[in-house]
């Protein structure tokens, strides 16, 4: 078994349809090291959207916008609290 992957991106499910319970263990003891390799080494298409994102000045005014309102949002709700 191989990962699924798209252009360094994990997408899919999978689906087991067994008929013994003997089998059923066996093929999720395989899933769950695969599961947990893909977990351990995540794609990298999230750091190059952030590299994208903080090189390019437009994009970076946008997220810190979007940062310091979520911010705002956040301290007006730990003041009621």
């Amino acid at each position: 078994m191989s990962r699924v992957t798209f252009a360094d991106e994990r997408t899919g499910n999978m689906i087991l349809v067994l008929r013994d319970a003997n089998a059923l263990s066996r093929c999720r003891s395989q899933v769950e090291l695969i599961v947990r390799t893909m977990y351990s080494n995540p794609p990298s298409h999230g750091a190059r959207i952030v590299a994208t994102t903080l090189r390019n000045p437009a994009f970076r005014q946008e997220w810190c916008v979007c940062i310091f309102s979520f911010l705002r949002v956040l301290f007006s709700v730990r003041k009621r609290a």
